[in-house]
C-alpha cells in the first residue's frame, strides 16, 4: 500500500513518508509526483521533509490546513511554473502517508475541490481498514 519513501532520522524519533498505493500496479500518488520536472519534485520533497522534521521533534503541524476533523491535512508548494502543488496527507504513528496529490494554477482561489477530498477520504478509510484488519489478525495469533 506504500510506494516512494523519504526517511529522515530526527533526534530520537524516526518519521517516514510514504505515498499511497492501491496495489503493486496502481500507484496514483507516485504517478502524480513523477509528472513534475525534477526541480519541482525537489520542492515538493523539501516540503515533505519539513513535515517530517516537525513531527520527528514532536512539533504540532498546525501550519498545515486541517481538513475537517478526520485527521487529514493539506500541504502545498509553490512551483516555478506558476502552479501550486497540493497534497493531502495523514499521520499514522511515525508515518506520514500522502493520500492524494493534485496541482492547480496559482491564481485559483479555492483549490480543494470536493472530488479531490472524496478521493482522499476513500483512501484514508482503506488505509485504516487495512490497518485494523492487520491488527486483528496479529491479535488472533
Amino acid at each position: 500500500m506504500y510506494q516512494r519513501r523519504y526517511n529522515m532520522d530526527v533526534g530520537t524519533d524516526y518519521v517516514s513518508t510514504r505515498f499511497y498505493r492501491e496495489s503493486e500496479v496502481s500507484t496514483p500518488v507516485d504517478d502524480w509526483f513523477k509528472s513534475f520536472k525534477k526541480r519541482e519534485r525537489k520542492l515538493i520533497s523539501s516540503e515533505l521533509k519539513t513535515i517530517q522534521a516537525c513531527l520527528g521533534r514532536g512539533i504540532y503541524i498546525d501550519s498545515y490546513e486541517s481538513i475537517g476533523n478526520e485527521g487529514l491535512y493539506l500541504g502545498s508548494t509553490k512551483l516555478p511554473s506558476k502552479r501550486k502543488a497540493y497534497f493531502i496527507f495523514c499521520c499514522y504513528g511515525n508515518l506520514i502517508m500522502v493520500l492524494h496529490g493534485f496541482d492547480v494554477d496559482a491564481g485559483r482561489r479555492k483549490p480543494v475541490l470536493e472530488a479531490e477530498l472524496e478521493i482522499s477520504r476513500k483512501r484514508y478509510r482503506r488505509l485504516y481498514a487495512a490497518a485494523d484488519y492487520e491488527t486483528r489478525e496479529r491479535d488472533r495469533r
